[in-house]
């Protein structure tokens, strides 16, 4: 029940001075408590929808731009290994119906290598930074490469067996030394990019949360300032529209920060938990599919197959490298109940200082569920390729190929790109759920951004008729 102040009988000059002080005061407080509401949640909307306009745009720079071509490059260079690997598969058992198979995968590989190249392209916006030169380059060489692969296949089909084993060993000078170093350089433009955005994100949210506790704060403070004068001051009953604005802004104010807060938090699990393995995994598989094809080549062109072994070795210990630290390490169990062995992340450690690796081994790097079951997998399989490897150099070098090792090997090559699929889903699907969650979040706060000020204003009306009130 509200009041009506009764202006007091004054009886003696010093008494009537008091009171108009008081009421000088009065006036003057009410009016910067009113002119205070609406500045302050006018600015407090402001300051909130730019910090939200702003996590947007750094979030989407390094999922849409950045990651999305990084993604389409090692996509690329997957799909193009996968390609050549199946056509020295098919070179290596021409007249076969796996011969016929591996073409027929050949083809698919290409068709989704000329996909990923597609996004990229879709995806160009690194000038500054020779992106496009890359690309061009990467076009160029590929041209080349497809032209020695067609030219192989067509002299298979008319019996030119030497000229295509030539065709193909040309194909693989141009892979090696120009197409991939090419795509390569596409990644890296796009990681530097997703760096550059990555390293300032997280401090430009802190900051814009900090901006927000001050505005923010001062207009929650002006609203209880405001019900606290009312209500203890002027002896009113509480103005429901101060005690409406002040409880709705403080559950507003700690919604805002709290959320920027968990996005600056967001971008490191984001960027170097999910998105530094999903990196990670791909490199494991493309360097599983050389590999693979440097084996097959092996089989094919036995008077080199010293040199194209030699060549897998050194694919395979830097596969190991990139997955676990050190040569063998494949040998030892990673699952331990669920989590990664804590022996098996410190040899990882000591293999990221001893080999300068630029990215952390992937098993020191497992933080979600589901990953050392999967990275588990992945090392069994390899494991069980790295073994049929040498067993197959070994018969190579007695002038055999064994066809149970060879089978073995493959056995192992399509069980270990199966592993890496299953630990890439589950970390991309963490990645995509971080992504959506604080894109979904902030485009809410957007428009919560101009609550600030609809509440500014609630708090003014309420004021503003206990002022009326006092002085009609």
């Amino acid at each position: 029940m509200t009041t009506t102040a009764v202006t007091p009988k004054l009886t003696s000059p010093g008494r009537q001075e008091r009171y108009s002080v008081m009421v000088q005061r009065a006036r003057g407080l009410l009016q910067f408590l009113l002119v205070g509401l609406v500045l302050m949640g006018i600015l407090t909307t402001v300051v909130s929808f730019l910090a939200v306009q702003d996590a947007l745009e750094r979030y989407r720079k390094i999922v849409a731009d950045s990651a999305v071509s990084a993604d389409a490059a090692q996509g690329a260079r997957s799909a193009l290994l996968a390609h050549h690997s199946e056509a020295a598969d098919y070179l290596s058992q021409q007249g076969t119906d796996a011969a016929a198979q591996s073409l027929d995968e050949s083809r698919r590989s290409w068709r989704l290598y000329q996909e990923e190249v597609r996004n990229l392209w879709q995806n160009r916006s690194d000038r500054l930074y020779g992106e496009y030169a890359v690309f061009e380059a990467a076009d160029q060489a590929t041209l080349r490469y497809k032209a020695d692969i067609d030219a192989m296949v067509a002299f298979v089909a008319v019996g030119e067996v030497e000229r295509a084993k030539t065709a193909f060993l040309e194909s693989h000078q141009t892979l090696v030394q120009e197409v991939i170093p090419a795509l390569n350089g596409l990644e890296s433009v796009k990681l530097e990019s997703m760096e550059e955005s990555y390293a300032t994100t997280s401090a430009a949210l802190t900051n814009w949360q900090q901006a927000l506790m001050v505005v923010g704060g001062l207009m929650v403070l002006l609203l209880l300032l405001a019900l606290g004068v009312t209500r203890f001051w002027m002896h009113y009953g509480w103005t429901w529209e101060l005690a409406v604005a002040s409880v709705l802004g403080i559950v507003l104010f700690a919604w805002l920060n709290f959320t920027l807060f968990f996005a600056a938090q967001d971008v490191k699990v984001l960027v170097r938990d999910a998105y530094d393995t999903i990196s990670g995994i791909q490199a494991v598989e493309a360097l599983l599919t050389q590999t693979d094809a440097m084996e097959n080549m092996a089989i094919f062109d036995r008077g080199q197959a010293t040199g194209f072994l030699r060549d897998a070795d050194q694919y395979l210990f830097l596969l190991e490298q990139q997955l676990c630290g050190e040569l063998a390490c494949t040998d030892t169990p990673f699952n331990n109940g669920g989590s990664m062995r804590s022996d098996v992340i410190e040899t990882a450690q000591r293999g990221q200082s001893k080999y300068s690796l630029p990215r952390t081994p992937l098993v020191a790097n497992a933080t979600f569920e589901g990953e050392a079951q999967a990275l588990e997998e992945l090392r069994g399989a390899i494991q069980r390729f790295r073994q049929a490897n040498d067993r197959l150099g070994q018969d190579l070098s007695a002038g055999n190929a064994s066809e149970e090792y060879r089978t073995a090997s493959e056995g192992a090559y399509k069980a270990a790109r199966e592993a890496a699929r299953k630990e890439r889903g589950i970390v991309r699907d963490r990645f995509e759920t971080i992504h959506e969650n604080v894109t979904t979040t902030m485009e809410i706060n957007r428009w919560l951004a101009f609550a600030f000020t609809a509440l500014s204003l609630l708090g003014f009306w309420g004021l503003r008729r206990r002022r009326e009130a006092l002085f009609p």
